[in-house]
């Protein structure tokens, strides 16, 4: 396996990101933007699936039951963190999309039509919300249907 690599590793586009063509299968990155996940995060996540189990939302319990000492992350909430990809700002106009139409929508469409399941977030953004079973094998599928999606896309 290789050896995972931060995106300042790679020759990056003035603009500060990678393109497609700079990923190759197998490659781990790690990425410098991250997010701290809180208790608060926690509480809510566990209010709105109406989970009332004390090791998530009860401190003294876990204080003087267990063997951590305070609440654990409700696993739902972190096997269910979504993965975003954010596509370049002149991406509708280097593949010739159709104007009036957001670049992630006209993305979303073509890969409902290649049988990936996504959403879009904003313009710009394509939204994976895998299932919280998801296999290798399965993430591998979806990333050769985007892959080829892009591919079939038109460049200029």
């Amino acid at each position: 396996m290789d050896t995972p690599q931060t995106p300042a590793d790679k020759q990056r586009h003035q603009r500060g990101g990678l393109f497609y063509e700079d990923f190759h299968i197998g490659e781990h990155i790690r990425h410098r933007l991250t997010r701290t996940v809180t208790q608060m995060d926690n509480m809510l996540f566990s209010n709105m699936t109406l989970n009332p189990q004390p090791l998530h939302v009860d401190a003294h319990f876990c204080a003087t039951e267990t063997e951590w000492g305070k609440p654990l992350m409700n696993s739902l909430f972190t096997l269910g963190l979504m993965i975003g990809i954010e596509m370049v700002a002149d991406f509708a106009s280097r593949c010739m999309l159709p104007a009036g139409k957001a670049p992630s929508i006209f993305l979303v469409e073509r890969l409902h039509e290649a049988g990936l399941l996504t959403v879009p977030s904003g313009t710009h953004t394509l939204r994976w919300l895998p299932p919280l079973n998801v296999s290798e094998t399965e993430i591998d599928e979806a990333i050769r249907i985007l892959g080829g999606v892009l591919a079939a896309l038109p460049q200029v």
